[in-house]
């Protein structure tokens, strides 16, 4: 019997970026009649906005960083890798160098050229200055430009995933960056490659970008205007989008409820898959407590004892659908033949009784969860335990406090479950895969809160070095298939984030990603 150590796959926020998959209401084609709006300013609303518009502030803060920088790929509709600032790439003999050819038509803002040299600075600042985006180039160990058009890139093993973080990759002017002293001045006046410039900015409130009148290399967006406005509040939210105050909210992190109400007044909602809830079950602390949840066929009653349909047609009002695994569509590691496990409460009482629990158990430490988890599903959840006999308090954590359970820090220690989810930023699972295994982050079990599999590791690293699409993606389902054997998980749904607009709007397009979003083809109707 192969031995495996089981514990918790990374929580990533429900805001979090991932892969961006139209759930069950497509967006409405546009009409024969529709007559274009003579202005086309657009206003958007997000929940925050960061402290200042660099990429350094943030690797997710996409629909702000798209109309003022370029990236150096793009998404397709899966994934791919598509051109950008980059116009193609290869990989060396050895897998060991990328080789990017830059586009020689590029222009920064003040009029001068976008070469090699910026974009193997760009990639200077990201890993060794430790911008966020770094978690898509862990392995790149150094860029140079070699003339003004190529960029050679070394890694420290083979990594086909590199070309994939190029999305989350905005190009940074080098020359411009040092002349104003570095990252503080780069940060009160940040310039960029975009269609855009940057009229008004009022960190935590508006962004506020105008159309630049000379043409842009490869990308024509339709609006002259983008003003971007901060409303961390739903009502406030919803009531601009019904006021006409508001015409779009990319990827609002709305209740399914206030979505439907939405919808049902007249507003476009189009629901993305970005984030797989699934209720970890972590490996150290119940090794530790000596917890039932050890008991590989506990944790598949609890997954039995879940009625997930209900989950997605009650909670989530149909936005949802259920899942029996952690990966999320358009992933190399999603399986689209791994069905969800069926509700069957006989069955998930007839595995505890096997295991020793004929009238089940009380969890010690319960269910963690923070603000940022839908308490409805929790309670959800909860109840369709308690049906089977097992039994959990409910812990409601602030986030920081959240966080510092996640991640072992202050000495203290998750409970028996937490309810979190998984997403994937760049088709790779490459959060998934930097924050799980045997010796990452916080050393060997019993210690460690992460999911410890030495099989489950060794076919992750190949799959990061298979050169070759088709048998990529048997790697990535044999990843996902060893993760489900193994159960450390209750599997739930595949939760959406929202892309809500006014039904004056029109062309919004979603790639692959949310994290490669842009609004070039959306504009207004009269």
């Amino acid at each position: 019997m192969r031995c495996v150590h089981w514990t918790v796959v990374a929580l990533v926020a429900l805001t979090a970026c991932a892969p961006a998959t139209t759930a069950s209401v497509p967006p409405p084609p546009a009409a024969p009649g529709d007559v274009r709006d003579e202005q086309q300013i657009i206003r958007a609303a997000v929940s925050g906005i960061p402290a200042n518009l660099t990429p350094q502030v943030s690797a997710s803060a996409f629909y702000m960083f798209w109309p003022f920088y370029d990236n150096l790929t793009q998404y397709g509709p899966n994934f791919e890798p598509r051109p950008a600032v980059a116009e193609k790439w290869e990989l060396s003999q050895d897998g060991l160098t990328w080789t990017f050819t830059i586009r020689k038509d590029m222009k920064w803002t003040d009029g001068s050229a976008l070469t090699a040299e910026d974009v193997a600075f760009t990639f200077d600042q990201i890993v060794n200055a430790g911008w966020p985006q770094r978690s898509f180039f862990t392995t790149v160990t150094g860029a140079r430009a070699i003339n003004e058009s190529t960029v050679v890139v070394t890694t420290r093993t083979v990594d086909v995933s590199v070309p994939n973080g190029g999305p989350f990759f905005w190009v940074i002017p080098k020359r411009y960056f040092e002349s104003v002293g570095g990252l503080n001045g780069f940060r009160d006046k940040p310039m960029g490659s975009g269609p855009y410039e940057l009229v008004d900015f009022r960190p935590g409130d508006q962004i506020r970008f105008r159309k630049k009148s000379t043409p842009h290399a490869y990308r024509s967006p339709i609006a002259t205007e983008i003003i971007i406005r901060a409303i961390p509040e739903p009502i406030q939210l919803i009531n601009g989008l019904r006021t006409g105050e508001i015409d779009i909210v990319p990827f609002a992190n709305l209740s399914a409820e206030n979505a439907d109400n939405l919808r049902r007044s007249g507003m476009v909602v189009n629901p993305f898959f970005v984030s797989n809830v699934s209720y970890s079950i972590p490996q150290g602390p119940n090794e530790v407590r000596q917890s039932p949840l050890r008991d590989r066929r506990v944790r598949l009653a609890l997954n039995y004892a879940v009625n997930k349909e209900a989950i997605a047609k009650t909670v989530y009002r149909g936005f949802a659908q259920p899942v029996g695994q952690f990966a999320v569509p358009g992933s190399v590691l999603w399986d689209p033949d791994l069905p969800p496990f069926p509700y069957d409460p006989a069955r998930a009482k007839q595995l505890l009784a096997e295991a020793g629990y004929p009238n089940g158990f009380k969890l010690p430490y319960g269910i963690d969860f923070s603000p940022m988890s839908l308490a409805d599903t929790v309670l959800a959840v909860h109840g369709d335990l308690m049906a089977i006999g097992v039994e959990a308090d409910l812990h409601n954590n602030e986030n920081a406090v959240m966080q510092d359970k996640i991640f072992g820090r202050n000495n203290q220690l998750l409970g028996d479950i937490y309810a979190g989810g998984t997403g994937d930023q760049n088709g790779f699972g490459a959060t998934v895969r930097t924050t799980n295994g045997c010796d990452r982050p916080a050393g060997a079990p019993p210690t460690n809160v992460w999911y410890c599999n030495r099989e489950w590791e060794r076919v992750f690293d190949q799959l990061y070095s298979e050169r070759d699409p088709a048998r990529r993606q048997q790697l990535g389902r044999q990843v996902t298939r060893i993760f489900r054997e193994d159960v450390p998980a209750i599997f739930i749904v595949l939760s959406p984030l929202y892309v809500i607009h006014s039904p004056k709007i029109r062309d919004v397009r979603v790639p692959a990603s949310i994290g490669n979003w842009s609004m070039d083809s959306v504009y207004k109707v009269k």
